[in-house]
This record gives structure tokens, C-alpha cells and sequence, in this order.
């Protein structure tokens, strides 16, 4: 008989410049979930004004709390000899990796990146049975070529299956048992060289034979009839869009600016994206992946 759920901890991770998107995550959670969630927020500086902004959302909701974790100073962190060559990674990149280890009271939790909405109730994902396996994963869905290329190099089985890292549901307690965190950064010190998506392909070395994969809908990365969770990858987000765009090329984009809208960060947010020079631009660069994808689509297709 599966154990009474009180309550639903929530791992977000965040630098001050995404402050706003941690905001319209939770906004997504709390306005599809009656569930009570726990959101801990693995802070890389989130400033106190900014902070207090993403606390207004008690205002609209009460079914949630939050808490901030400074992971500066961190040993993990702090000792970690990463590529600082690449420009998207970052010591705070590495931070999901400590979450079995930050609350040693809580014995399994979700882990969402900050580019993403939940459209249903979160409760669904969190009552996923992980059955033996130490975490709960969505294939990742880009071209099977790259993949393939990362898998080799990072000395993974090529049929393996490779997992996108930004909706997780961790078990923490069984992680903590096969010391899963400090096993990790030994694997992050030791392929650097190899890493193509740093803690991505870490979690993807260390969970390879420790996985259960579930549903794609609750880690939709582009379209999807009924996406539970929203993943918007890629450079060009839906907050770089102004809300009045009718844009055919980013699914959910509605749906972003509705969550956002509830939050004390929209009228900030919004005025970025009046420029009317850049919007196009951004338009015209849409259409272009759109297209290149489409090709590499069919092209995948043939290759089955």
C-alpha cells in the first residue's frame, strides 16, 4: 500500500538573472497542483529584492513554502575542476547533483530546471513508480546522431538509452545509500575532457543501469498533444517572445506568459521583449531551426 503523500519537495535551481522563471515554474506547479509543495531552491546568488519577489506568490497561493540554499562554499562545488572554457557551464551547473544530500529527511523529490511550466497536476509525476531504480528519467530527444557521438565519448553503451537532465524524480534515500553524490563529482573531475553537456552527461554516466524511463509527456522538449511538463530547450525562450506574438514555432509560449503573468516579475519581463527590430529577428531565427529540424527529421525517418 503506497504511503500517504503530505506533501511534494521541489528542487529548482537559479542565479539572480533567472530569478523570474523560478517564479513562473512554482506559479505553474501551485496553480495546477492542490497538493501542498515543498520548493527548495539551490540559490547561486538570487538577490534578497528578488527573492522577496518570488515569495509574493503567496500571495495568490497557499499551497506551497519555500526555502533558499546557498550552495556557495559548498566542498562538491567548490573543489570541482570544471571547464570554465565552455560558456554555459558554471559552478552552479553542478548544483542538481548535490540534491540527495541537502535534506537527508526527505527520501524522494522532483528536480525541474527554471525553462520549465507544469501543465497538470505535479502529483502525477511525484506518485511515478521508480520500482529498484534510483531515478525516474524522459529520453532526451534530439537527433539520434549527436546522441550517439556523446554516448561514445563519455564511454557510455551505445544502447543505452540518454536522458534529458531537466525533469528529474530523484530517489534520494536509495541515492544516499550508494553514495551517488560523491561518486558523481569523481566522475566530473575525472571527464571533463569528455563531458559534452556536463552534469547532464555525469547523471546519464552514473544512472546508465540505475534508471526507469517514464512517459515523454512529463518532459516534453518540443511539441506535444498533452505535455504534462513543458521543456523549453534551446536559446531562444518563450520570454524572449512578447506575449501578443502569434509564434506557430514555440509550443506553450500562451501558456508561459499566462504562469508569468501571475507572478511580481511580468511587467519586467514583457517590457524586454518590445523591441520590435529584435522580435523579428528572433522570428526569422525560428524559422530557421524550425526548418533545419524538419530536414533532420525526415532524414532520421529514411535512416529507420
Amino acid at each position: 500500500m503506497q504511503k500517504e503523500i503530505k506533501s511534494i519537495p521541489i528542487y529548482l535551481s537559479s542565479d539572480d538573472k533567472y530569478a523570474p522563471f523560478v517564479a513562473t515554474t512554482m506559479a505553474s506547479i501551485c496553480d495546477n497542483t492542490t497538493s501542498f509543495c515543498e520548493f527548495y531552491i539551490l540559490d547561486g546568488g538570487i538577490s534578497r529584492k528578488n527573492q522577496d519577489k518570488i515569495c509574493e506568490l503567496k500571495k495568490q497561493f497557499s499551497n506551497f513554502s519555500v526555502e533558499f540554499i546557498e550552495t556557495k562554499g559548498n566542498t562538491y562545488i567548490e573543489n570541482i575542476n570544471y571547464r570554465n572554457d565552455v560558456t554555459h557551464v558554471t559552478l552552479a551547473t553542478y548544483n542538481r547533483l548535490l540534491i540527495p544530500e541537502i535534506k537527508l529527511n526527505i527520501d524522494k523529490a522532483i528536480y525541474l530546471d527554471v525553462d520549465t511550466i507544469v501543465l497538470k497536476d505535479i502529483l502525477d509525476f511525484y506518485k511515478q513508480d521508480l520500482r529498484d531504480s534510483s531515478i525516474g528519467v524522459v529520453a532526451d530527444s534530439v537527433p539520434p546522431k549527436h546522441i550517439n557521438q556523446v554516448k561514445d565519448d563519455i564511454g557510455m553503451k551505445q544502447d543505452s538509452v540518454y536522458f534529458n537532465a531537466g525533469v528529474l524524480l530523484i530517489d534520494c534515500k536509495r541515492c544516499r545509500e550508494q553514495n551517488a553524490v560523491n561518486k558523481m563529482f569523481e566522475i566530473a573531475s575525472k571527464k571533463q575532457d569528455k563531458l559534452h553537456m556536463a552534469d547532464q552527461d555525469i547523471l546519464n554516466i552514473f544512472f546508465e543501469n540505475k534508471k526507469v524511463l517514464l512517459d515523454s509527456s512529463f518532459n516534453v522538449l518540443y511539441k506535444h498533444n498533452s505535455p504534462h511538463i513543458r521543456h523549453f530547450i534551446g536559446d531562444i525562450k518563450p520570454w524572449h517572445i512578447n506575449p501578443q506574438t502569434e509564434c506557430k514555432y514555440i509550443a506553450n509560449l500562451i501558456d508561459f506568459w499566462k504562469y508569468a503573468q501571475m507572478t511580481p516579475f511580468y511587467i519586467e519581463l514583457k517590457s524586454k521583449t518590445e523591441n520590435q527590430d529584435l522580435q523579428n529577428e528572433l522570428y526569422r531565427k525560428l524559422r530557421f531551426i524550425s526548418m533545419i529540424q524538419n530536414i533532420s527529421n525526415k532524414r532520421n525517418k529514411v535512416s529507420l
